[in-house]
């Protein structure tokens, strides 16, 4: 049991949320929620813990949230009508405690950045953690150790700096809201299974990094989710490898962290997607003509789909067309010639810019008929509203996700249904991700330890939000010389094709 000072605003006494505070008051015999207790205080008349809808204006998220996401929303969940089975309220951890917004303690930072968990249990001591070579298996990845209770530090921008009695939340922090909901599900999941954590929470919109690492709980972290922001990612990767964290980011940028093999990243990066697509051509479309198809300025995106497409076909190149004109009028009069009338022509588009997708999904339906064409584009494109969907359908439109969550599976529907009478609301694709990676990283502490990352790479699983599969990331180095992990990612990448108005998984 984990106690913290507790700083609450005035109680309201018409707060719609006192259902939602009774499910996880500080009262409860098994669960101590400070965090909870603190947020839900701080936004009692505005709904906070009922998760909002935020389906407008995708293109423009913010740069902490679209890393939550993976930048790859596919939420298939959107309504609760498909509910059908009853489920009892999981119990709750007694160990989650809310690590206040300090403005004094480093002051506030640009989006994320966060750290914590709780001081070393005096019964069960722990070994700090380092990164010699005493640590390190000879396939370079560390080794660990089991115990009786593990410590858990959550790292997100949650901006209840914002936050106000008499407004709503604020439209930034409601995606952090819904992964962290979901991550609390899953812990509680855990420990009704016999796990012990300590957890601890921290907004990274209020506490600096370079605060947060200063702090004892952060040295004695055993796992540690998040931060979220590239900026933050970086510099507390840093701290992770120097101190021995094992660290789960949400973040899927590439390059955030190098030769740390404590680094775990969430969700596929941009060049896992190109593996992807790379791959299923190759397998599906095997005498297929690829061209690569877009503007001078993604010219980088080529780049990493070439290098994929030649990991399957040794020397052999895509070809490459690159659209003149403007927006008003795109010159693709020369395209035809690299198409054949015969085989499959798999274009791909490498373009999150929705109105040259649709200028050229248009184009290219106009020849369809003669050239059979396969479009491959980007996870995006499932919310470009602007599109003609039967271009998505006369095109054979793919596209590629970190998510794809089938309504229809009773799991689903189960963890829908456990979600709304928590929340009072229906789980967005945050609320599964936080859930599916804190059950799954929960199932791995407690049956292999901070020994975890030994096996990380033979615990393929299927989570509700997607399959996922971490493998170690490679750095060769000088002949002779063992190879050194770079980093685990989570390198399955969902396949969706558009048919029926509605993209379904093939892979």
């Amino acid at each position: 049991m984990t106690s913290a000072q507790n700083h609450l605003p005035p109680s309201n006494g018409n707060n719609p949320l006192n259902g939602s505070i009774m499910m996880m008051n500080i009262g409860m015999n098994i669960f101590k929620v400070m965090l909870v207790a603190l947020v839900v205080m701080q936004l009692a008349a505005c709904n906070a813990l009922k998760p909002a809808q935020d389906s407008d204006n995708k293109d423009n998220k913010d740069d902490d949230l679209e890393a939550i996401t993976g930048n790859n929303d596919n939420d298939n969940t959107s309504d609760n009508g498909d509910i059908v089975r009853e489920v009892s309220k999981p119990e709750a951890p007694d160990t989650i405690r809310w690590i206040p917004s300090n403005p004094q303690d480093g002051g506030v930072t640009p989006p994320a950045g966060g750290d914590v968990i709780d001081p070393k249990d005096p019964n069960n001591p722990v070994e700090p953690n380092n990164t010699n070579d005493s640590t390190l298996n000879n396939s370079g990845i560390p080794t660990g150790m089991t115990k009786g209770s593990y410590q858990i530090a959550v790292l997100l921008p949650l901006y209840t700096d914002e936050f106000s009695t008499t407004q709503s939340v604020p439209k930034s922090a409601i995606r952090s809201l819904n992964f962290y909901e979901g991550v609390l599900m899953g812990l509680r999941g855990a420990e009704g299974q016999g796990a012990n954590f300590d957890v601890n929470v921290y907004d990274t919109r209020v506490n600096s990094i370079s605060s947060l690492m200063d702090k004892p709980e952060v040295s004695n972290a055993d796992f540690i989710i998040g931060p979220v922001s590239a900026n933050n990612v970086v510099e507390f990767a840093k701290f992770a490898k120097e101190n021995g964290n094992i660290m789960l980011s949400m973040n899927s940028s590439e390059g955030l962290a190098t030769e740390n093999p404590y680094y775990i990243q969430a969700s596929p990066s941009f060049s896992t997607h190109c593996a992807a697509v790379a791959q299923h051509v190759n397998t599906r479309y095997p005498n297929s003509q690829a061209v690569l198809l877009g503007r001078s300025s993604d010219a980088n995106s080529f780049s990493a789909f070439q290098d994929a497409y030649a990991a399957f076909n040794g020397s052999n190149r895509m070809s490459e067309y690159i659209v003149g004109g403007s927006s008003v009028n795109y010159d693709i009069q020369g395209f035809t010639n690299y198409l054949s009338k015969t085989d499959t022509n798999v274009v791909i588009i490498p373009s999150n810019n929705q109105a040259f997708v649709k200028a050229m999904l248009r184009e290219l339906t106009l020849i369809y008929r003669t050239y059979p064409i396969v479009v491959f584009g980007l996870p995006r494109w499932e919310s470009f509203y602007q599109v003609n969907v039967d271009h998505f359908s006369k095109l054979n439109v793919h596209i590629t996700n970190s998510a794809y969550i089938d309504r229809l599976d009773p799991n689903v529907q189960t963890f829908k249904l456990s979600f709304y009478n928590e929340y009072g609301a229906g789980p967005t694709v945050e609320a599964f991700k936080g859930y599916d990676f804190a059950s799954y990283f929960a199932r791995l502490l407690n049956q292999h330890g901070t020994n975890l990352l030994q096996v990380l790479g033979n615990q393929s699983s299927e989570l509700l939000h997607s399959q996922v599969s971490f493998q170690p990331v490679y750095i060769m180095n000088a002949m002779g010389e063992d190879p050194k992990v770079d980093h685990f990612e989570n390198r399955f990448v969902n396949i969706l094709r558009y048919r029926n108005y509605k993209f379904v998984k093939v892979n």
